[in-house]
């Protein structure tokens, strides 16, 4: 490692400005470290999804346990760049089994669930420390740095779900409305399909993918701060870039000192001899001084005070204006506490009117539900035009036949799935509509309606009405026929609707 070859500049920053650093060095050099990162990041999540096919939530399980993995291969592409030393994609997946050899084990063990993984990963991966001087050189490191590391692994791993849940929310999204529901059943069990367990596993990678390299490099640059500040790494790097120009410059400059002390013999004159003068005598220096040696014994001496190896805080408050404090204790000046009442009494002022701005938005915007307990709510929905036909199906009741349920069976019987749940869909509408005043509109959908009718009808409905609003929107739109058995069961159950209407 040389401080000459280093790529960022080195000075004692604060912790906060340590980790920013590291996330500017990521975004500087993403091409070197993302190329061989997500290779071996795809290929890890395609073995475990694939090898686990059968255990989907273990295959979940273990892309997130081998974080320490991924975190040392990173710190190995980040210490190289870091001191000018860009490793290319190949030469990074061949220095993989190198980089695992390192106390892997504890890593993945007891080591696995430390809040600053990545800021002391450096310990064991390039200063190759182990048990009793690992632990003691992680002590010196951490002081007022190990609950800045803490926040980052806490930050970055809030920032990993939300990306994972997100890019599963946007997967969810392209997925049709019918089948939403299949799909968000599985997530929190263990009926995955491959399919289903792939997708879940490439998001959380995905998330993996983006966060991790920030995470493990901001974690690498309050190690290089903190080595910094304790070794002093911006005083000798000073000192040996001084170095360097002087060297320089006197290889530079033979010549003229050459030159120059040829010339100082013809500028030499002799010396004057001044008068002694007796007022001053010659006075012999430092006569109480011990013998040198004694020095062991002075040092000894100095090292046992009470004073020395002693650490001590103190807190307190103090007074840096340019005015001192009147001496008259019976004295009080109250012109500050004029401003304290000012200020509360605008802040207050402002928060009252947010209050009552966010009162009456919140009036407005569930005027529905109070209109209603006024009875304002259920007389315009009386007055309120009846829809007559919805989906393209005549929802008055002179239009259906007296008997629904033998109707939509004789349909089902001579293999009209289609039509015998369209009568029954229909039949439901028409009663909801008619008898029950349901305020359906045409811009309804069926789940909307669905949902609607869930507020207002009685539980033992409810059921019927979802599996038959599930079944027509699955026939109606997916183009998936449900069976023969199960539409005359629901033919068989229509009078249990009808009765209780």
């Amino acid at each position: 490692m040389k401080l000459e070859d280093i790529t960022v500049k080195i000075r004692p920053r604060d912790a906060w400005e340590a980790i920013d650093l590291g996330f500017k060095f990521t975004q500087h050099n993403w091409r070197v470290i993302y190329f061989p990162w997500a290779l071996f990041l795809a290929a890890v999540v395609i073995i475990a999804t694939i090898g686990l096919q059968r255990w989907p939530l273990f295959s979940l399980l273990i892309i997130w346990w081998l974080k320490p993995v991924y975190d040392r291969i990173l710190l190995s592409i980040c210490s190289r760049t870091l001191f000018n030393d860009k490793p290319g994609t190949e030469e990074t997946l061949r220095s993989i089994p190198e980089n695992l050899r390192s106390q892997l084990f504890s890593s993945l063990t007891y080591h696995r669930f430390s809040f600053a993984r990545s800021f002391y990963l450096p310990v064991t991966l390039l200063e190759k420390l182990q048990g009793s001087e690992r632990k003691k050189r992680c002590n010196i490191l951490s002081l007022r740095t190990s609950g800045h590391a803490t926040w980052l692994t806490v930050t970055c791993m809030i920032f990993e779900l939300i990306m994972s849940i997100t890019l599963i929310g946007f997967i969810y999204l392209m997925i049709p409305e019918n089948h939403q529901a299949d799909f968000m059943s599985v997530i929190f069990n263990n009926d995955y399909t491959f399919q289903q367990s792939l997708i879940v596993n490439l998001m959380y990678g995905l998330g993996i993918l983006v966060i991790e390299p920030f995470y493990v490099a901001a974690g690498f640059m309050l190690y290089i701060n903190r080595r910094t500040i304790l070794e002093g790494w911006d005083i000798e790097l000073s000192f040996r870039n001084l170095s360097n120009r002087l060297t320089q410059l006197i290889k530079g400059s033979v010549t003229t000192l050459l030159l120059l002390i040829s010339l100082s013999t013809l500028l030499y004159t002799p010396p004057a001899y001044a008068e002694e003068d007796d007022e001053y005598p010659e006075e012999p220096i430092a006569q109480s001084l011990r013998p040198v040696t004694d020095s062991s014994t002075v040092v000894e001496n100095i090292f046992s005070r009470e004073e020395m190896g002693k650490k001590e805080t103190r807190k307190g408050l103090k007074y840096i204006g340019d005015n001192d404090f009147d001496d008259d204790e019976d004295g009080f000046d109250f012109s500050g506490f004029a401003d304290l009442i000012v200020y509360l009494a605008q802040t207050f002022k402002i928060l009252l009117i947010l209050i009552i701005v966010i009162l009456i938005a919140v009036a407005i915007l569930q005027r529905d539900k109070w209109l209603h307990l006024l009875g304002i709510g259920d007389q315009q929905k009386k007055e309120g035009a009846v829809i007559e036909s919805l989906f393209g199906m005549d929802l008055r009741p002179d239009s259906l036949p007296e008997d629904i349920s033998s109707s939509a069976r004789r349909l089902a019987e001579n293999n009209d799935l289609r039509g015998a749940l369209s009568l029954l869909y229909r039949g439901v509408l028409s009663i909801l509509v008619n008898h029950d005043k349901l305020a359906i509109t045409s811009a309804h959908t069926e789940n909307e309606i669905l949902t609607l009718a869930n507020d207002e009808i009685k539980s033992s409905r409810k059921s019927y009405l979802g599996q038959l609003t599930n079944e027509w929107i699955r026939t109606a739109y997916s183009q998936s026929i449900s069976t023969k058995d199960l539409v005359l069961s629901l033919c068989d159950q229509w009078p249990q609707f009808k009765v209780q209407q």
